[in-house]
Parts: structure tokens; C-alpha cells; sequence
């Protein structure tokens, strides 16, 4: 109930309603605050908070976001929230070289002329990649059945081991 009424009051444009969608980060079950945290780094823009870990502690991840919004509440405009964003051009792609030793590929991304913008490379068959908003790319990679975190430099933030989907055989095999 919270939750919707909050929604309603950032429709109205009104700030009250940033600090109750941050303190339900910590309330609510992650399946349920994928639309605050929507709307959280649609304020933020450009500048959202610098998280140090993947959101698991979410005591943390609320505070991070509350630290945010004191230091921002009087540069936000409430009134572009959920304007379209200038398409930019870009196209992020997962490369694979057969080639090569080993199933090992890069992740790149071009810009609207089609010039390189930025390249990792020794990725274990990447299958898919995506920019987050802090600038660095998570990126899946299927041999090493990982998904990664990785900067522009091509240094992993952090990894989790996962099964992939449709994968039959059980985690400790």
C-alpha cells in the first residue's frame, strides 16, 4: 500500500514520496522493488549512487540510496522524471572466436558511426552483456558458467558461478 502511494505522489511531482520508496529497498522482496529502483536511477540520471558490492545487503543498499538523496534531493527535477532518454546510437556486442584456444571471445561496443568506443576481450564465451548505469558491463559468460561485473578496463568488480538455464545437471556437479 505504501509502495502505490508513493508512486502516486511522485506522479504529483511531490518529494515526499522519494525517501518511502527508499526505505521500502530494505522492506520490500527483491522480486517486488525492481519499479523503485526504475524510478530511483531514473532520478538519478547520470549520476546515481556508487555501489561497492552487488545489492545483497539491503540494509546497505537502502542507506546507499538515502545517502544519495540527501546530498541530491534539492538538484533533482522532479518534473523529467520518466522523459525519454536521447537515443544514443550505440550497439554493445558479444563476440565469440572460435579460432582461438578455448571458447574465448570479447564484448564491444560501437558508436552511431560505427567507431569503436571501448573493447574487453578475453571474455569466456560471452553470450550476453549489458551497461549498467555505473558505467561498467555485467556480462555473461557460458564456458565459465559466470556472470561478471567488469569496468571499462576489463577488471572484474565481482562474479557469481551460476547454472545456466535449461541446465539439467545439478549445482555441485
Amino acid at each position: 500500500m505504501r509502495r502505490r502511494a508513493a508512486f502516486g505522489l511522485l506522479a504529483a511531482k511531490d518529494r515526499e514520496a522519494v525517501p518511502v520508496l527508499i526505505s521500502l529497498l530494505a522492506e520490500l522482496p527483491a522480486r517486488q522493488i525492481w519499479r523503485i529502483e526504475e524510478a530511483l536511477f531514473d532520478l538519478a540520471g547520470d549520476k546515481p549512487p556508487v555501489f561497492n558490492s552487488p545489492r545483497t545487503d539491503e540494509v546497505k543498499y537502502r542507506d546507499t540510496w538515502a545517502g544519495w538523496w540527501k546530498d541530491n534531493e534539492t538538484k533533482i527535477d522532479l518534473a523529467k522524471l520518466g522523459t525519454p532518454r536521447p537515443y544514443l546510437g550505440y550497439t554493445l556486442l558479444s563476440q565469440l572466436d572460435f579460432g582461438k584456444v578455448g571458447r574465448v571471445g570479447k564484448v564491444y561496443e560501437l558508436d552511431a558511426a560505427g567507431k569503436l568506443r571501448w573493447e574487453l576481450d578475453n571474455i569466456n564465451f560471452p553470450m550476453d552483456a549489458q551497461v549498467l548505469p555505473n558505467g561498467n558491463v555485467l556480462v555473461t559468460e557460458q564456458s565459465g558458467r559466470l556472470l561478471t561485473e567488469r569496468t571499462l578496463k576489463n577488471e572484474i568488480v565481482w562474479q557469481r558461478a551460476v547454472n545456466g538455464i535449461g541446465d539439467r545437471r545439478p549445482a555441485s556437479a
